[in-house]
């Protein structure tokens, strides 16, 4: 786990902050862009789900460790419609993210070993690393691209 991963996982969010109404609106807007990027998958390209990132953003502590909790208690809710898979999680939090000025990417891998069914997986890099996954859960997988492409790579 690197630092930024540390930094994200243990940002302190008791509920008085939390309910601060800066932190409402903004729980709010991205439940709804959440909701609405989960709704539109089946209809948009893989060049819409992850367009290039935007560069000087600032980046944002608390607004990537309110998203990085949100996007956690969403997948785990009952009442949410959506199963958590890899692929759902890391749209999310791509995007999510780099509303707050957090570049990350997205890696898809598959299972080398060749044994039984196919399987795929998708996992969130920083500089690189994998960001926010369980320790070892990306080494049982082989990449083989990474979206968003970088610029002025075909």
């Amino acid at each position: 786990m690197n630092a930024l991963e540390s930094a994200i996982q243990k940002y302190p969010l008791p509920w008085s902050r939390l309910l601060t109404p800066r932190n409402m609106t903004r729980l709010a807007a991205d439940t709804t862009k959440a909701l609405h990027l989960l709704v539109s998958l089946r209809s948009r390209t893989i060049t819409e789900l992850f367009p290039p990132l935007g560069a000087g953003d600032t980046f944002d502590l608390e607004g990537a460790a309110l998203v990085s909790a949100l996007t956690e208690k969403l997948f785990r809710m009952r009442v949410f419609p959506y199963e958590r898979t890899c692929l759902r999680r890391c749209l999310v939090l791509y995007h999510l993210f780099a509303k707050y000025g957090l570049p990350v990417r997205v890696a898809f891998g598959v299972d080398p070993s060749g044994e039984g069914d196919w399987a795929g997986h998708c996992w969130l890099l920083h500089e690189g690393k994998p960001f926010l996954e369980q320790a070892g859960s990306d080494e049982a997988y082989l990449a083989v691209f990474e979206l968003p492409r970088e610029r002025g790579r075909a």
